[in-house]
């Protein structure tokens, strides 16, 4: 009997991940674009419109005050709505019982998911940045911890997404 190799046993995580960053490629209109323009819309409202009627907070302007909370909230979203509605969807069409048969563990399903959920929080988040440097917010002060903040805020939402789909 041959040993699988790691390159082979890892087949089956790389496809789905594949599969679900397809996905998020096919619908991109409501993937990446829609929340860009929420965010643009948000940033624009609440740092144009009402930020120069409200002073700066300790040194800070306004909308690089709000920016954090609408960089958070898009990340959220996007990442438990990729993971849940994967999850219930795959319930909803029966494939799950196939990839409950996967020569895969179940740590590898859900580590599939939840990475190409961070995938397409971290596409969102990326796209966010570009808006709210052309908008004028100011620069990331700590670039590493906030990698690490996004990174695990996508994991816990991602993992809290599958638990809501099943």
């Amino acid at each position: 009997m041959q040993t699988k190799t790691l390159i082979q046993s890892l087949i089956p995580f790389w496809s789905l991940i594949e599969r679900e960053i397809s996905r998020t490629k096919r619908v991109i209109g409501q993937a990446i674009i829609a929340p860009l323009v929420t965010a643009s819309l948000y940033i624009f409202i609440f740092g144009y419109i009402l930020g120069p009627s409200i002073k700066s907070i300790e040194g800070i302007s306004y909308m690089s005050f709000v920016f954090p909370g609408i960089f958070a909230m898009n990340l959220i979203i996007s990442v438990f709505a990729a993971t849940s509605f994967s999850t219930f969807f795959m319930k909803f069409q029966k494939t799950i019982e196939d990839f409950l048969t996967l020569p895969m563990s179940y740590l590898e399903l859900v580590l599939s998911l939840v990475i190409s959920g961070i995938f397409r929080g971290l596409a969102i988040t990326l796209s966010i940045s570009f808006v709210a440097i052309a908008f004028g917010v100011n620069s990331i002060i700590h670039p590493f911890l906030l990698l690490f903040y996004v990174l695990f805020i996508s994991f816990l939402f991602g993992l809290l997404g599958i638990i809501a789909g099943i």
